[in-house]
């Protein structure tokens, strides 16, 4: 299930961004996958970017009282007296977007273009049992901190971090039940209750 918002948050910049230059990676996979594609002439073509998941915190102690019914209820093909009722958990997802240019320039004119995107279009969609869902992006402070010590011999890598996180993701899951649709109700009168209606102005009994 998780994997689903790793796949939502790449296509989003993919949509707008070359997505060659749109890779899931760690910071030191994509510098691997760089420098081997200078040596056999498929180098990755700067800007890029590069998205990796670095922690989710879930709480089992508290999942009972996380646990919430979105107002959805999606009668099942198969059988029409079923209905499909899902669930969801919450769950707290960090990512680092990993801004990648020749020159100190282009970085911060990448980091421009990417904070303005991600202010101005926070969503991420995922879809699961046919329906789509919103979840919004939270950005964190950009970090410039270089921490691969061949950046600074090479000299034509230029790197920024945006850590970004989805505090409201979800752990989606679907239960199938009965649909009821009649109530079969059986009544009578109590004698005692009718005679002591007599003090209840509300109630109306017939003499």
């Amino acid at each position: 299930m998780i994997y689903l918002y790793d796949r939502a948050l790449v296509d989003k910049f993919k949509k707008v961004f070359d997505e060659d230059r749109v890779i899931y990676a760690p910071v030191d996979k994509f510098y691997e996958r760089y420098e081997l594609g200078k040596k056999n002439k498929t180098q990755i073509e700067l800007p890029a970017l590069s998205i990796w998941r670095t922690s989710h915190e879930f709480n089992p102690y508290t999942a009972t009282t996380q646990m919430r019914i979105p107002n959805f209820r999606k009668k099942v093909d198969k059988d029409a007296d079923l209905a499909r009722q899902i669930y969801s958990m919450e769950i707290h997802l960090e990512y680092q977007i990993d801004l990648w240019a020749s020159s100190d320039v282009d970085r911060d004119d990448l980091m421009k273009e990417i904070l303005y995107f991600l202010v101005r279009y926070p969503n991420i969609y995922i879809e699961y049992q046919g329906e789509k869902w919103s979840f919004p992006v939270h950005i964190q402070p950009p970090d410039d901190t270089t921490d691969i010590a061949n950046f600074d011999s090479t000299g034509d890598l230029y790197r920024l971090t945006i850590p970004v996180s989805i505090p409201d993701a979800r752990l989606m899951f679907y239960q199938d039940t009965r649909i009821c649709k009649f109530l079969k109700i059986d009544y009578f009168v109590d004698d005692n209750k009718v005679a002591e209606s007599k003090f209840h102005p509300e109630i109306q009994v017939e003499e």
